[in-house]
């Protein structure tokens, strides 16, 4: 079974999982929201800032100096959460990886992933084996693990060669719905956690997955009948 390894980041850290958010925020502001609109972040970034963080490629300079200042005043105590959320983790942790390698019929691709408890911004994942947690309960930690497998065998059941695929927005939602039929329906997984996850765009969708899901002969099989009748072809 694989391993979870908990740390803290630390400013340097902090200040790079800031800047790791870049394309999203990017993506966002394509669409025409202005950076207050949409933010995963848990502090107040200056719009100066903001922009220096989209003009640069890489995080290095007054950009990195800029972003370590502001997570210096930020900065709580996460020994505590770190320890809770170890000794939480540590109750579920084998039955979690058996259990979703059950049900989705592939083994986890790396024997090693890093949880980094942080207090800069939501939880989410980096591929391939990283996760960045800032909530105080292990169903974020389950959740964005499960996000690292999915896309793993998205690669290998559409013959994927993008290192980043959810950057398909229609399979991105896919993704997010998916998850509730693992962790949150599945009568092992379920009783770890009680979580009411609020999209608005997963309850009309869910109406034409739910049979689907039912039905599936495995795993892959559902993939590709999920994404072919929301239209998503590759």
């Amino acid at each position: 079974m694989p391993k979870l390894y908990f740390n803290i980041a630390n400013h340097k850290k902090s200040a790079k999982i800031i800047f790791d958010f870049k394309e999203s925020v990017e993506e966002e502001i394509k669409r025409g929201k202005p950076f207050t609109s949409w933010s995963p972040f848990l502090l107040k970034i200056p719009e100066e800032i903001f922009n220096l963080i989209i003009s640069k490629k890489y995080l290095a300079g007054n950009l990195k100096n800029e972003l370590i200042k502001l997570v210096r005043k930020k900065r709580t105590n996460l020994k505590p959460k770190k320890h809770f959320l170890e000794a939480k983790w540590d109750k579920i942790d084998n039955v979690f990886w058996k259990r979703v390698s059950e049900i989705t019929g592939f083994q986890w691709k790396h024997r090693k992933y890093s949880c980094f408890v942080n207090d800069v911004t939501v939880g989410h994942y980096l591929v391939p084996n990283e996760i960045r947690i800032s909530e105080h309960n292990v169903y974020p930690i389950a959740e964005e693990l499960f996000h690292l497998h999915y896309w793993d065998i998205f690669k290998e059941v559409f013959n994927s060669k993008e290192k980043y695929p959810f950057t398909n927005e229609k399979s991105w939602l896919l993704s997010e719905i998916i998850v509730e039929y693992v962790l949150l329906e599945d009568p092992i997984l379920s009783k770890f956690w009680k979580v009411k996850r609020n999209y608005d765009f997963i309850e009309k969708n869910r109406r034409i997955l739910n049979p689907i899901w039912k039905n599936r002969k495995d795993f892959p099989s559902f993939l590709k009948k999920a994404h072919k009748a929301k239209g998503i072809s590759f």
